[in-house]
């Protein structure tokens, strides 16, 4: 977020709030006596659901600022891995080899 906020003059923070109600949508939250929209939850995102949001997030600073974003590999591999059963983990893990290395431990 700290390179798109840098390019749109926004704080880091001010940007993940916009990007997640954006992209998430929003709630109402009560703060003190007055209702104020809220961001939804990461956590309720399973992993292909979380590594589409940060494609689409990529995307569209892309096509609207310019701005290239840097997703390490591991992200994706991981949200791919864990979106796997895990029967379907160990056979990938016995039978080809494919598990990442944070997993084979």
């Amino acid at each position: 977020m700290s390179c798109l906020s840098d390019a749109c003059g926004f704080s880091t923070q001010q940007m993940h709030e916009f990007v997640a109600r954006a992209f998430l949508g929003q709630t109402m939250a009560k703060v003190g006596q007055f209702q104020t929209p809220r961001a939804l939850p990461l956590s309720g995102l399973d992993p292909i659901e979380f590594a589409d949001l940060l494609q689409n997030i990529y995307d569209w600073a892309d096509s609207v600022f310019g701005v290239t974003l840097y997703w390490p590999d591991y992200v994706k591999i991981r949200a791919i891995w864990d979106s796997l059963s895990e029967h379907e983990q160990r056979r990938l893990s016995k039978k080809h080899g494919l598990a990442p290395n944070w997993a084979r431990g």
